[in-house]
């Protein structure tokens, strides 16, 4: 291409040398008004056709291919995965794992804020329960640092007289009325033990009498008679044996117990009389814990008066935070091991194999939209680009199809430049209204713009 500044050069040197061998004219009388120069004619350049959209599509971590969902023709959509390297699936449950994990951090902080009114009541609770039991703990820290002597003394006096009154009902009951009545039934079942001997011997005389006489008791009774009030006399003196032994053995178990609350008496007694340091000490130390932890539950209330406790929120906050980086890294990592369709287009390359080593960054997969296409200069020159504006119709005539020419409008003109060869060149993006059928990517063309 002849290069515009040393044409307008050699133009003007011609000019100058033609003035100069021109025969002497008589000056005019005035200078004449020249006609602007208003139109340079059509704005010409090369130019290339190429889709509208191209999205050139890598993997962004290497690693073994193992699949590729498409094969050149295919038509994608934005979004779709076009291929995957190995890892794809570990990597994968790697993302699912870390929504779970975000979902429970999310979760622990919507628990915090719904259950501050349950906190608040459980710790209310757990604080009234500890000042019981400080209460407690204090009163017998007092009986033993500095016991009651004589409340001491009062309870063994108390002991002594239960446990003497015990010894002495048991006494009475030995003698009493259970006693009395026992010894009533084995004399009743000795007189009908004699009567019942007494009718089988009168019925020895005289078998088959209806009536005999009894002489243990005097008088005529029928025989059956005799023998049930004979059983019903053995029936008493079992019952009263038997109410006999629990009267005895309640007496025995009373005395033990009482003798056993006589002992532990007499030993709080001598113990509050010598108190020892251990057990001070020992007490003491429940007073001190039980203290801490009420004030412990007081800090922890007072932390729930307006909200969740600031320390259990701050720590799941930071759960959220670390649950959410864990999950874009996650993401990050299943990304960088696909293919992903950036736009809605075709598959017009693919470069790579199931099974091959794929380097970070290579081409992989070429997807274009080639519903609409544009030709771009490459070698527009700076004398003529200012005469450009966008907007401006264009005619597109290819090198391939020089009888079907195509009509466009200036879509973009960019703001760097090229250094082509000595020359400072532009490059102008047509958008075509329509292709030829026959028109493929790359083919060259005539771009003609007029001004």
């Amino acid at each position: 291409m002849i290069n515009r500044k040393f044409m307008s050069i050699v133009v003007a040197a011609g000019l100058l040398a033609a003035a100069c061998s021109a025969p002497a004219t008589p000056a005019p009388a005035e200078d004449p008004v020249l006609a602007p120069i208003s139109d340079f004619g059509a704005v010409v350049a090369e130019g290339r056709l190429e889709p509208d959209r191209t999205s050139l599509l890598a993997f962004q971590s290497g690693g073994q291919v193992a699949e590729i969902a498409v094969v050149e023709g295919d038509s994608v959509r934005a979004g779709d995965v076009l291929a995957t390297l190995s890892n794809g699936e570990s990597l994968a449950a790697q993302v699912a794992q870390s929504k779970q994990a975000l979902l429970d951090a999310q979760n622990a902080v919507k628990t915090l804020n719904e259950n501050v009114d349950l906190t608040r009541a459980q710790t209310e609770d757990e604080l009234a329960a500890a000042r019981k039991e400080l209460d407690r703990a204090e009163r017998r820290l007092r009986s033993i640092s500095a016991p009651d002597i004589a409340y001491y003394q009062d309870q063994l006096q108390k002991a002594q007289d239960a446990y003497q009154t015990a010894v002495e009902n048991a006494e009475i009951t030995d003698i009493g009325d259970v006693g009395n009545s026992l010894q009533a039934a084995k004399d009743n079942l000795q007189t009908w033990t004699n009567a019942l001997n007494d009718v089988n011997s009168e019925l020895q005389k005289y078998p088959g009498a209806e009536m005999v006489f009894a002489t243990a008791i005097g008088t005529f009774i029928k025989p059956a008679d005799a023998k049930k009030s004979y059983d019903d006399a053995v029936e008493a003196v079992r019952v009263w044996e038997l109410r006999y032994q629990q009267a005895q053995r309640g007496d025995a178990q009373t005395l033990k117990d009482l003798e056993d609350a006589l002992d532990d008496a007499e030993a709080n007694l001598a113990g509050a009389k010598n108190p020892k340091d251990l057990d001070v000490q020992v007490a003491q130390a429940e007073v001190d814990l039980i203290t801490a932890q009420i004030a412990d539950a007081e800090l922890r209330l007072s932390k729930l008066a307006d909200g969740p406790d600031p320390d259990q929120l701050a720590l799941a906050l930071a759960r959220v935070e670390t649950a959410e980086a864990q999950l874009a890294a996650a993401e990050a990592a299943l990304t960088n091991s696909q293919i992903v369709a950036a736009i809605d287009g075709t598959v017009v390359e693919v470069t790579i194999k199931v099974g091959e080593q794929a380097s970070p960054g290579a081409r992989a997969i070429t997807v274009a939209a080639l519903d609409k296409w544009v030709v771009k200069t490459n070698n527009l020159t700076e004398i003529d680009v200012v005469r450009l504006e966008v907007g401006q119709a264009a005619e597109v005539v290819f090198d391939a199809l020089p009888d079907t020419p195509l009509q466009g409008t200036i879509r973009e003109i960019s703001q760097t430049f090229t250094d082509n060869r000595g020359d400072v060149t532009y490059e102008v993006t047509v958008e075509l209204t329509a292709v030829d059928p026959r028109a493929r990517w790359g083919m060259t063309a005539q771009v003609t713009v007029n001004p």
